[in-house]
Parts: C-alpha cells; structure tokens; sequence
C-alpha cells in the first residue's frame, strides 16, 4: 500500500496488510474492483450511486421523518450507516422503516439496509457504508451484532484506542469478535482514501481545469 512505489501501480492492486491472507484477501480485492466501478460510474452524482447501490437490492433510507428514524434505531441500537440484518432487534427496526417510510415498505430488507441520516447524506459517506454492505453480502465476518456492539464500544468509550483495562474483560471469542469488527472497517476507511486519491481527487481537477478553460 505505500505511496512510494512505480506509477502504474494501484493501492487496489493489493489489500492492507491489515486484511487476511486466503480467502478473506482474494474477496476485499473482488468488492474494491465492484464498488470502484460503481463509485467511478457516479461520481459526482450521489442520486445516480444511491440508484446503483439499491439496484444491488440493499435499500438505502435517507428520507421520511428523520426524527422518528432517529427514535426507532435508537431503540433497537442500530448505528447511522450499514445495518445487517444480524442486529438483535432488526425485525422491529425494519416495522418501524415501514410504517415512518411507506414508500419504502415494498423493499427487501434481508440483506441489510444503509441508513443516512440527512447530515451524513454526502458521496463519501454513502461510499464507505456501500462498502461495508458489500463486504457483508461477500460473507466476510465482523458483521455479528455482537463484533458491532464490541466495535461501538472500542470506538466511543475509549476512542478507537486498544487499552487493556478493556481488552483484559473480553473472552477469546470477544477479542476475535472485535479483531474483525476492526479489520472491516479498517478496510473501508482505506477503501474511501482511495476513493479520493483515484476517483474524487482526478475528477475535480478535471472539472477545475475544464472551467478554467470555459473562462478564459
């Protein structure tokens, strides 16, 4: 992944070293190929992406009346962003969806939904939880409710950082729980990164360039 290598290289090319070997390795290579081409296809229209990524069959809810969302994934912990269809209370999220979002009630659910809030509803947001959508759907772990609740604590109580006073209470199935929980989102953060290296950044410039020269 470094920086520093020949031109015609792509970070793509190789997964983080964060990633497993195997399996694991040859299916992140598979959903940075897919969702790359998405996100090229509809940058910088993020209508056109939320169009692509519900024509996958996972819905994206970023209407209706906010508050009553807002309400509903806070009584059943579902966070903003990816949400698989292992939360504990998903069946009642999902009632809630339906009856504040009608027009969203014929939908299929069963693999998951992202939910973006309106002040998260910008390209780069809605990248990185597609992302995680397609890493779910690919079988990749990290997705239980139980890695997702470890996860929510790591990063909000003790911000992201390993300390042992919270390390030392998990039991190994825990600790591998949140070792994965971790891995999948350090693999769509740096996804993201990409992104913007290869896909926003060029495209901008264009854009930049190409006003220049319609002002000239």
């Amino acid at each position: 992944m470094s920086q520093h290598g020949k031109s015609h290289s792509s970070p793509f090319d190789e997964p983080d070293l964060f990633v497993s070997v195997g399996k694991d390795q040859q299916q992140v290579r598979e959903i940075q190929k897919t969702v790359r081409k998405i996100i090229q296809d509809s940058y910088p229209e993020i209508e056109l992406l939320r169009i692509s990524i519900e024509d996958l069959g996972i819905p994206v809810i970023h209407q209706g009346p906010e508050m009553q969302i807002k309400l509903s994934a806070m009584m059943v912990g579902a966070q903003p962003g990816f949400v698989p269809p292992t939360l504990t209370k998903y069946d009642d999220f999902i009632k809630s969806i339906c009856k504040y979002c009608p027009a969203r009630a014929d939908m299929d659910f069963s693999g998951g939904l992202l939910l973006v809030l309106r002040e998260d509803y910008h390209f780069a947001s809605l990248a990185y939880h597609f992302y995680h959508a397609m890493a779910y759907r690919a079988g990749l772990q990290g997705y239980q409710d139980k890695a997702l609740k470890l996860y929510a604590t790591f990063n909000r109580k003790y911000n992201s950082q390993l300390n042992p006073q919270f390390l030392e209470k998990l039991d190994l199935e825990e600790s591998t729980l949140l070792k994965l929980a971790i891995r999948r989102d350090r693999e769509a953060l740096q996804f993201v990164r990409h992104i913007l290296n290869e896909v926003y950044i060029p495209v901008n410039n264009a854009r930049l360039i190409e006003k220049g020269k319609a002002q000239a």
